[in-house]
């Protein structure tokens, strides 16, 4: 029997004015329009510094990396900063295969992710 995917969910905190959203579960097609609004939302009330932390994520699928994508483009617009941090390794394969690694930071720990977004 085929295991079912985990659930997408998105938790959003902050840390010293960067928000950190911890990714978890199967970030595919049907979750993606989910996870936009809840990332617009972040975006029309302004936030410029934000962690997507990924320890709890074990899937993206080509739409839920264009919202990353596109995510980035507009707080680079706004002069703000988005970071990754802990890609299990499947995942920072997909990443670095889609160049995405040159304009996003990958990094290793949540704590490294907060300094880089915070510039």
């Amino acid at each position: 029997m085929a295991k079912k995917p985990l659930a997408f969910s998105c938790e959003i905190g902050r840390d010293a004015g960067v928000l950190v959203v911890t990714l978890q579960g199967h970030l595919n097609s049907p979750a993606a329009k989910g996870f936009e609004e809840s990332i617009q939302g972040l975006l029309d009330d302004g936030a410029e510094r934000v962690v997507l932390d990924c320890r709890k994520l074990s899937y993206i699928g080509s739409a839920g990396l264009r919202i990353v994508l596109t995510t980035a483009r507009e707080l680079q617009r706004r002069e703000g900063r988005l970071a990754l941090c802990n890609l299990v390794s499947h995942l920072a394969d997909i990443f670095r295969l889609s160049g995405m690694h040159r304009i996003i930071p990958m990094l290793d720990s949540l704590d490294s992710a907060l300094a880089a977004a915070r510039g």
